[in-house]
C-alpha cells in the first residue's frame, strides 16, 4: 500500500497548494475533507476536482479521471452546479468544464478500463478521457 499512500499524500499536498489559486476563478471554495470525494472543492455554484500530474498536459493526447466523477457531475448539473476539473501538470494548469458526452465530437469518451499500478497491486478503474484539445489554460478561464 506504500505507493497508494504516497499518491494520496501527494494529492492532498497539491490540493493545499492549489486551493487559493482555484479561488481566483471560482470564488470562496470549501475543501472537502473526504479524501475519496468525487470533487475536492465546492461552493454553491461550482464543484472542482484537482489532479496533480507529473507530465506535460499533452504528453499522451488526453488526460483522464475516474468515471465516478463524471457520474456525479450528471447529478450535480440537475441542481445547476457547474463542474470543472483542473490538472496541474509540468507545463501549467489546465481546466475542462464537464459537459454532456453526447455532443457529437470526441471531447470525451468513457467506459475505458485502465490498469493503474498502485505499487502493491494493479487497480482496474473505469475512466473518462478528455482530449487535450478541449482543455484551456487555467489562466484563460473566464466564468
Amino acid at each position: 500500500m506504500g505507493k497508494l499512500r504516497d499518491d494520496l499524500k501527494r494529492g492532498k499536498q497539491a490540493e493545499r497548494q492549489v486551493h487559493r489559486i482555484l479561488e481566483t476563478k471560482f470564488g470562496k471554495l470549501i475543501h472537502d475533507p473526504n479524501q475519496f470525494a468525487n470533487f475536492d472543492f465546492y461552493n454553491e455554484r461550482f464543484s472542482v476536482e484537482h489532479k496533480d500530474r507529473n507530465i506535460n498536459h499533452d504528453q499522451f493526447g488526453d488526460l483522464y479521471m475516474e468515471r465516478a466523477k463524471y457520474d456525479k457531475y450528471l447529478k450535480l448539473r440537475e441542481r445547476g452546479i457547474r463542474c470543472f476539473i483542473v490538472w496541474s501538470c509540468l507545463d501549467g494548469k489546465y481546466v475542462w468544464e464537464f459537459e454532456d458526452q453526447f455532443r457529437g465530437d470526441d471531447a470525451v469518451f468513457v467506459d475505458c478500463v485502465e490498469h493503474i499500478d498502485r505499487g502493491t497491486h494493479i487497480q482496474s478503474s473505469v475512466v473518462t478521457h478528455v482530449e487535450c484539445a478541449y482543455m484551456k489554460k487555467f489562466d484563460a478561464l473566464v466564468i
